[in-house]
């Protein structure tokens, strides 16, 4: 099943657990450890992975805008993650903001896109 996932990343007393038919709790650590090493702060730091919306919610045809903001509006920081399909590519997105559906687009210096391997965490490509 190819899906699309917001995620909510809350710092957490615990290792990263996550509700997703796309990553496993081993993408999850990945993930993290590369949160921890852009974020000065955040060396002490757990995360916990709280999911927010699921594409494949809805028979597979993913999810309109509207539902979109209904779910994700005004949380954050979130991850995004999207399977590309008949592949073991794996793309997205960190935001540490808010998402909001008004004002004007703001852009922060810890945000950053990704692509995993599903089966092979070796080469993991991150983008500022």
């Amino acid at each position: 099943n190819d899906s699309n996932v917001i995620t909510k990343v809350n710092s957490a007393n615990s290792d990263p657990m996550i509700d997703s038919r796309i990553i496993n709790p081993e993408h999850a650590s990945l993930l993290v450890e590369f949160i921890k090493g852009i974020k000065e702060d955040a060396f002490g730091t757990s995360y916990d992975f709280n999911l927010l919306i699921r594409g494949t919610d809805n028979g597979n045809n993913g999810f309109k805008e509207g539902t979109f903001y209904e779910s994700c509006e005004e949380k954050g920081p979130t991850i995004t993650f999207a399977r590309v399909k008949n592949t073991n590519e794996i793309l997205g997105g960190f935001n540490t903001l808010k998402w909001k559906s008004y004002g004007t687009t703001i852009c922060d210096k810890e945000n950053f896109i990704f692509s995993l391997d599903k089966n092979d965490l070796k080469n993991p490509i991150f983008s500022k």
